[in-house]
Order: C-alpha cells, then structure tokens, then sequence
C-alpha cells in the first residue's frame, strides 16, 4: 500500500503531492501545482529531489472538465498537445473520487482509464 502525502492551498486545491511507499525511502519526487483562477488554468511540474522540472503540464479547468493543453519534457519540449481529457466526480469535501481519462483520438474523445480513490477523514 502507499501513502499519498497532499498539501491544500486556502481554497482546498491540492498544491504538492508526493507518494510513500511504508518503510521504503522516499523517492523525493514531487508533483505542485500552481493555479490562476481567474483564468480557469493549472500548472502542473513534476520535480525531482533536487527540485529540476521533469514534466510540464497546462491544464484548463471547466466544470468537471479538465483540459489538458500542453504538456513540457524536463528540456521545456512540448510532448503532448491536446492529447487528453480529464473528467472528475467529487465527494462532499470537494475532493476527486473518480477520474476518467479520455484520449483525443482523430479529434474525439475515446475512454481510455478511469481511476478511483477513497478518501478517509479524520473527525
């Protein structure tokens, strides 16, 4: 089983996620999250342990749809343009319990995965 540890901005959003695997050292990578809400736009890094950007992602939130525009190698090389579609389900507290990926395929969206979580709340 692995830990997943999240850091919320004041608005509940996920700003830095990084996972655990119990009694293992941890890796040090690191996925943050920077948002411009006025926009309806996310960027995503993935970082390594010393903090270089390994991936790029600019996503556009819209509903329950989100977009994902361009996405950057470690050297800032676009490698996904307009390649996937994101659809989440939340729960009460506004967190993600279902994720549906899309791949845009001769421009239409085909399934491609969907993932589910169950969140634990401490009282």
């Amino acid at each position: 089983m692995r830990e997943v540890l999240i850091a919320n901005n004041e608005k509940g959003h996920p700003i830095s996620v990084s996972l655990q695997q119990p009694g293992a050292k941890p890796s040090g990578f690191i996925e943050v999250a920077e948002y411009d809400y006025p926009n309806n736009l996310v960027v995503t890094k993935l970082l390594d342990p010393k903090g270089n950007v390994l991936k790029r992602d600019d996503l556009i939130v819209d509903g329950n749809l989100v977009k994902l525009e361009k996405s950057y190698d470690q050297q800032g090389k676009l490698i996904k343009p307009d390649a996937y579609e994101y659809e989440y389900k939340y729960d009460e507290k506004q967190n993600w319990v279902e994720k549906r990926v899309y791949k845009i395929e001769n421009g239409k969206r085909v399934k491609h995965q969907t993932f589910t979580r169950t969140i634990r709340y401490n009282s």
